[in-house]
């Protein structure tokens, strides 16, 4: 079997053509970092005339290009090796610094709508923002379904700890969790299971305080739309999705996704821990207990 450092380099992927190397990455993230001052100081200013209309458009360009050429390059190289120290050690700073420029950039759809239909007559007139046509009569489309500046600058800002938790799922089902063999039929063998079953717990506790995180998070943006007066109707929709996405995961097993009770339970079912680990981490014990007696699993269930 070939392994990854006999791999020819001409079958690996080109990465110097975005960054020669990790300090060329570092340098550009405190570049992007550093100039993100830029867009805020356009907050206000940018239906004032075509001309700065057009300023802000090429600025919000070359930042994104900026950013996002560091979220990939992070992205690649996790991909290539999900091991790599080096681009492990980088998913949270590029998160951050991604969820910093949606939360600058949130004020612009809502000053533009507000706006109204005068951007396309200004589209019409100055060549340089005619290409933006189609996307400034499809914002104006939607605005009724646009937040206020306020809520998409919170919501911009949970982009960093949404990732967290996907970050930690990704890790969990791509990456190779590196159990030691077990050889000593009697103590060795309690011993080894012992460090695994810690390994999946400490996993397990990742999860509940990214899920905890998420979740004092949400009843924050709930209470901020609350108090900006959002309608129940978008509410329910709201929380519709919500659920629509909870049960889509559950559903999604043949996809390879599972919800964060279903991958428990197949840990249970498959003998790696215990009924009470499973009982006491499952988001509810009772359906768990319900659903391990509906499937005949009382030779471990108390």
């Amino acid at each position: 079997m070939l392994i990854r450092s006999n791999v020819p380099n001409e079958s690996t992927w080109k990465h110097e053509t975005t960054f020669a190397s990790w300090d060329e990455w570092d340098k550009q993230f405190q570049l992007a970092k550093g100039s993100l001052h830029e867009l805020r100081e356009m907050k206000g200013k940018i239906t004032e005339n075509p001309e700065i209309l057009v300023r802000w458009f090429e600025l919000y360009e070359i930042h994104a290009v900026r950013c996002y050429e560091l979220q990939g390059f992070v992205s690649w190289a996790g991909n290539v090796d999900s091991s790599d120290a080096e681009a492990n050690s980088r998913q949270g700073l590029v998160a951050g610094l991604l969820a910093d420029f949606q939360a600058t950039v949130s004020f612009a759809e809502p000053d533009l709508i507000a706006k109204g239909k005068e951007l396309l007559d200004w589209a019409r007139q100055e060549p340089r923002l005619e290409k933006f046509t189609h996307y400034l009569s499809n914002l104006l489309r939607l605005q009724q379904h646009t937040r206020s500046a306020e809520v998409e600058e919170v919501l911009g800002m949970a982009d960093d700890p949404f990732d967290m938790v996907y970050r930690a799922y990704s890790e969990l089902t791509n990456s190779d969790l590196k159990f030691e063999d077990a050889e000593d039929p009697t103590a060795e063998i309690k011993r080894k299971m012992a460090e695994n079953k810690r390994k999946l717990e400490q996993r397990i506790r990742q999860l509940e305080q990214g899920i905890a995180y998420l979740t004092e998070l949400f009843n924050d943006v709930q209470d901020l739309k609350e108090r900006t007066g959002v309608n129940q109707e978008e509410r329910r929709a709201f929380q519709q999705e919500q659920a629509e996405i909870a049960e889509d995961i559950a559903d999604g097993d043949f996809f390879g996704m599972r919800s964060y009770d279903q991958a428990i339970f197949k840990l249970y079912e498959s003998g790696e821990i215990t009924f009470e680990a499973a009982a006491s981490h499952a988001a509810s014990a009772q359906e768990f207990k319900a659903a391990a007696q509906g499937r005949r699993l009382e030779r471990v269930a108390p």
